[in-house]
């Protein structure tokens, strides 16, 4: 059975196919009764042809029901479509461990809190008189919290014809890891000698097949092979595996546990899987032997305490126990990664930063598609909200630890790390970064295409420390790092001059803060720290680089080396990452571009999806007529804009060339597409035909950064925004000979995403007048008054195509209000028209959806699991490692 994306069944909606085997198929769906994504599994249609089998697995599958374990997927129910079974599961995010160890053998300090959380669920499975009988790397998940789950439990029982029938062929073997249908008893490489011989199996097996996964992540290499099925199951039954392939470093008593494990005698065989999780327990706490009670220690330390405790005194080499080394190690590096829970925020400046103790994070994720701040210890699975930093965007540690500081909307606000509120310390109307002198005051980003500011963290007057040299075509200033020196400042210089090789509109520079001199030490990078072991690390090209720094020269003194591979933030100013005074490394790695889909999202908020090309979508505007959708689809390192129609399934590219092209507009006849392009070096708007026949028209020429928002109804003027000296502004474009353009709102707030009323009489828009951002309308072209709209924080305004309603998004929600303009304007109260999960283009302002020309139906974008940031990766004892590779830093 092959089910398409947007099949209903009951309750439930088709999104995706993640998966196929010898069980059936596996689809991701969504439970619209309790609003959760679930797997689908849809069972071979054999089942439908043998009633006896059916009724056995319903009574097994209602036995697997009632397995409750965090280590065990869980199994939600069993239903039925078109008489086919079909099985409703936990959806489980991650990789599993059989892909990781594509990549190579896990490090024995990585595996082991992997193999106890395994051993754990095992044991909860067999307390309760249920088998795997399939256990292998594939069915194990590897969440991105770092936690083990096990899929797929007790289903071989359920599905086989014959609990002692032998496998007797190669055929029969290979259908565990093919999609073909019929009976499944296990996999060859992890099956036990009794399984293998077709005899009684219990829970003996589990232990074997655990075994043969843990060899297998030591090693790097299958604990039994052949090159038929046949050959596989000789050698599980004759041979020994091949010990001399476990690393050297293996503890003694792991190797014990694992020859215990894989002993082809099932009654000399370790017999509960409760003692292989004692035994690992204490070879990683260090313990050389059980507790008296035969259990662990009451309170026993996670793993990563476990290895920062150990760091601290460098002993971590002999908790692991059975190392013959005769000398003392100093502390190792430690590589280990956690998941923030929900997506991070993106922009200009980190969104995660550890206290300078490096036991602490702080991460600015999106929680119900707003943005908040939330703490983490990095020995602790827990996220903790921090109260009252909702909106807050960007992060960063006071030097003593105690603080954090951050930027919400148009202020930038401090609050302890203990609680008790947050405090304002200035308007900031840009979020470019921020860093502490020595004398404890703040550099931080004051407004926008400026430089940068200096402050009190209690407040007060604000004194300018930077100044864009506009002229030159400098943008602005982003990502400050004060030298030790307290003299010289590292910033990001923004540039209209774009690199096509590194792709990068930025560069490196060293301000001299009591001269004034600006001097470029790095071209096509950002985001540049001082490390206090005497190097400069920076962003280029989507990787963090290092290399030795001469503070007296403010010079590199050495060749820069790459120290981390997939940081992103390679096509403008953008990293994440930070470390700790104590030396401890944290990043977020960069996605690759994420997979999203189109989807249509009645008012009532069900939702299907357009098409199954997945691509990573945004700015989706409806042709006038309907038929087309103007859409920008990034890559690697560019946007192009493309053309969509739905009645043919057909994308089309309408630009080509290498540069960021993006927000696409509709003229007003549907012929031509405006939309924002960087292959001049600047940010301005050009147009071009639908056919994309002759060149693109360029519409502005500046060195400011511009996106167009609407054509007029009548074709007569473009509104666009600009960003200037008193920040975001919205002029309009008139097509009256060569073109004029003038200011149609400019205040010393931000006001851009102007959007024409299908009446050309309005303009609804996006303002921070307020101190956040709402939406406004006003009166087309002027002079004249605005109206607020929206009342508790409002972005991307869309008027509805009668123009009686206007549509913005908030704090997770559409929303809507109903405005009456025959004889004075006339607002009706916000109300919500359905809870938007869908893609918002970071809280940019501008719609990153659109309404269909009978009003009653949203173009959406369905962002895809896991698209944005959300994996943090924590290098513990960085500074070593970096004195290492880099010396004479």
């Amino acid at each position: 059975m092959n089910l398409q994306p947007g099949t209903k069944l009951s309750h439930y909606e088709i999104l995706a196919k993640i998966g196929a085997g010898g069980m059936g198929e596996v689809y991701r769906a969504r439970d619209h009764k309790l609003g959760r994504d679930v797997a689908i599994k849809v069972l071979p249609e054999i089942f439908v042809e043998d009633p006896e089998r059916t009724a056995r697995f319903a009574r097994e599958a209602r036995v697997l029901a009632s397995l409750n374990h965090p280590g065990i997927a869980i199994l939600y129910g069993l239903e039925e479509f078109e008489e086919a079974p079909l099985l409703v599961m936990e959806l489980v995010g991650g990789e599993t461990l059989e892909v990781r160890l594509a990549q190579g053998p896990i490090p024995i300090r990585e595996l082991l809190p992997l193999a106890i959380q395994i051993a754990e669920a095992l044991e909860s499975a067999h307390e309760n008189g249920i088998v795997h009988r399939d256990l292998k790397p594939a069915n194990i998940k590897l969440t991105p919290d770092g936690k083990a789950k096990l899929l797929d439990f007790g289903l071989a029982k359920a599905f086989e014809d014959d609990v002692n029938k032998p496998i007797t062929t190669e055929s029969e073997t290979k259908l565990r890891d093919s999609t073909s249908e019929g009976t499944v008893l296990g996999t060859a490489s992890y099956m036990s000698p009794e399984q293998a011989r077709g005899k009684v199996v219990d829970k003996r097996t589990d232990i074997w097949a655990f075994g043969t996964v843990l060899y297998e992540s030591l090693s790097g290499a299958r604990t039994f092979k052949g090159d038929t099925a046949t050959d596989v199951l000789v050698s599980i039954v004759e041979h020994e595996p091949d010990w001399a392939k476990l690393p050297a470093q293996t503890p003694r008593r792991l190797r014990g546990l694992l020859e215990r494990c894989l002993r082809k005698d099932v009654s000399r065989r370790l017999r509960d899987i409760g003692d292989a999780r004692l035994e690992i327990e204490d070879i990683l706490t260090g313990r050389e032997s059980p507790t008296p009670d035969g259990g662990p220690a009451p309170g026993g330390p996670s793993w990563m305490r476990v290895a920062v405790a150990s760091l601290l005194v460098g002993a971590i080499a002999y908790a692991l126990g059975g190392f013959t080394r005769e000398e003392p190690i100093a502390a190792p590096v430690v590589r280990f990664s956690v998941d923030s829970q929900l997506p991070l925020v993106g922009g200009q400046a980190p969104s995660v930063a550890i206290s300078p103790d490096g036991e602490t994070l702080v991460i600015a994720a999106l929680e119900d598609g707003r943005p908040g701040l939330h703490l983490r210890s990095i020995d602790r699975f827990e996220m903790t909200p921090l109260v009252g930093t909702e909106d807050a965007s960007k992060v960063h540690f006071s030097p003593d630890g105690e603080w954090v500081v951050f930027f919400a909307g148009d202020r930038l606000e401090k609050t302890r790390v203990s609680g008790g509120g947050t405090v304002t310390i200035a308007e900031a109307r840009r979020d470019a970064g921020l860093s502490f002198r020595l004398d404890d005051t703040i550099i931080f980003g004051a407004a926008e295409r400026s430089g940068f500011q200096r402050i009190s963290p209690e407040g007060g007057a604000a004194i300018d420390v930077t100044t864009p040299d506009l002229e030159r075509g400098e943008q602005g200033h982003y990502a400050p790092d004060l030298l030790p020196d307290g003299r010289g400042l590292l910033v990001t210089v923004a540039t209209g001059d774009r690199s096509r090789d590194a792709r990068i509109d930025a560069r490196v520079a060293v301000v001299d803060l009591t001269t004034g001199e600006t001097r470029t030490i790095i071209e096509a990078a950002s985001h540049a720290r001082y490390v206090p072991t005497g190097h400069l690390a920076f962003v280029q090209s989507g990787r963090l680089m290092a290399a030795p720094f001469d503070l007296e020269r403010r010079e590199l003194a050495g060749s820069p080396r790459v120290i981390v591979e997939d940081l992103g933030g390679g096509s403008g100013v953008a990293a994440h990452y930070d470390f700790s005074a104590s030396g401890t490394l944290v990043y977020a790695p960069g996605p690759p571009a994420p997979a999203s889909t189109l989807v249509w999202v009645e008012r009532s908020g069900e939702a299907m999806p357009v098409t199954n090309q997945r691509r990573a979508y945004s700015d989706p505007r409806i042709s006038p007529d309907g038929e087309l959708f103007a859409v920008t689809i990034a890559s690697e390192n560019n946007s192009d804009i493309w053309l969509y129609e739905e009645a043919r399934d057909v994308l089309t590219r309408l630009t080509f060339d290498e540069s960021l092209d993006d927000t696409p507009t509709w003229t007003a006849d549907g012929e031509r597409i405006t939309y924002r392009s960087s292959i001049t070096g600047a940010h301005d708007i050009f147009s071009q035909t639908t056919d994309a026949s002759g060149e693109p028209t360029r519409l502005t020429t500046s060195n400011s950064f511009e996106s167009p928002g609407d054509w007029a109804p009548d074709g007569s003027a473009l509104l666009y925004s600009v960003q200037g000296n008193t920040g975001w502004d919205i002029w309009s474009f008139s097509r009256d000979g060569e073109g004029t353009a003038k200011p149609f709102l400019a205040t010393p707030f931000n006001e851009y995403a102007g959007r024409f009323s299908p009446d050309g009489r309005f303009v609804a828009f996006v303002s921070n007048e307020s101190g956040q951002r709402e939406v406004y309308i006003a009166r087309f072209p002027g002079p004249g008054g605005k109206v607020r709209i929206s009342t508790a924080g409002g972005t991307q305004p869309v008027w509805a195509p009668d123009g009686r309603e206007l549509f913005y998004r908030n704090a997770g929600a559409l929303m809507s209000v109903k405005i009456d303009t025959e004889l004075s304007m006339t607002v009706s109260r916000a109300e919500t028209v359905f809870v938007d999960h869908y893609e918002d283009m970071d809280f940019s302002g501008y719609a990153n959806y659109d309404i269909a020309p009978d009003g009653e139906r949203f173009l959406m974008i369905e962002g895809a699991s896991g698209a944005r940031l959300s994996r943090i990766h924590i290098v513990v004892n960085w500074f070593r490692e970096l004195e290492r590779i880099l010396p004479g830093g």
